[in-house]
């Protein structure tokens, strides 16, 4: 049996205990918490991270000259390619028309060169859409591993802080153990004679004697009480068996037995 049951520190310890399941109740409400934002933010910027991962093939080839050929392959193979091109070559022989050079060796080179000139073009801007795809895709990645950073910083918190609650709970009902132990003793001093002599709080008792059909004993106070009761030997009786003839001489502090001296010696003579 242990302190907090027979000396009344019970209710304290269960209050310690209620507070510090309320706090691991909201450190545990707060970590979810957490971890939903971290999930919402994680499904809102996934797709931007899917799609910059999936440009970056492309990127990497267009740095080569053998990826830029197969792109620019792909563009004047294109269904709309020929459109375009026709449509800049007119373009190009009106501008050639009005000056007067159509004919001339500029015109040919220029209208040659078409093709090849809207198909770098177009390449360009392929090129920069992609490459700021990547790029969106690049800083999604690196906010979603600073908000992963500090939302498990803020789980780490929040666990050492339900740790520290536990801790403090234990503490606390240790505390409210001793000082239900000490406000049983100081009760019992201030009761008019009353002093405590119940077995549960007794070892190695022998009978020395016997007072008008009561048994006369010494013990020894059991380790865990001897601080309480102050002291290390003591003769009398046992607040059970004086129970059982004079109950009206037994009290009880906190669920402890303990007997009016006095009034029971009065008793006997």
């Amino acid at each position: 049996m242990g302190l907090s049951s027979l000396f009344g520190g019970g209710n304290a310890n269960k209050a310690a205990k209620r507070a510090a399941e309320a706090q691991v109740k909201s450190t545990r409400l707060g970590v979810d918490e957490l971890r939903r934002q971290f999930d919402a933010t994680q499904a809102n910027l996934l797709p931007f991270i899917e799609a910059g991962q999936g440009v970056v093939g492309d990127v990497t080839s267009a740095g080569t000259v053998g990826g830029l050929n197969e792109r620019l392959a792909a563009i004047m193979g294109g269904s709309q390619f020929d459109a375009l091109v026709d449509e800049r070559e007119r373009e190009v022989q009106n501008h050639l028309a009005r000056s007067g050079l159509r004919r001339s060796g500029a015109g040919i080179k220029a209208a040659a060169a078409i093709p090849t000139d809207l198909a770098l073009a177009i390449e360009q801007v392929l090129f920069g859409r992609q490459a700021n795809l990547m790029g969106s895709g690049q800083n999604a990645a690196a906010g979603l591993g600073a908000i992963g950073a500090n939302t498990s910083g803020g789980v780490a918190d929040l666990f050492s802080q339900m740790g520290q609650a536990r801790g403090n709970s234990i503490l606390q009902a240790q505390q409210a153990d001793a000082k239900a132990a000490e406000n049983t003793v100081n009760t019992a001093l201030t009761a008019a004679a009353i002093f405590f002599s119940d077995e549960r709080l007794k070892e190695n008792l022998q009978p020395i004697g016997e007072i008008s059909g009561l048994t006369l004993y010494r013990w020894e106070w059991k380790p865990q009480f001897k601080y309480l009761i102050g002291a290390e030997m003591s003769i009398g009786f046992s607040a059970q068996e004086v129970e059982e003839q004079y109950p009206e001489y037994v009290h009880e502090v906190n669920g402890i037995k303990a007997i009016n001296y006095p009034a029971l010696t009065e008793r006997l003579q």
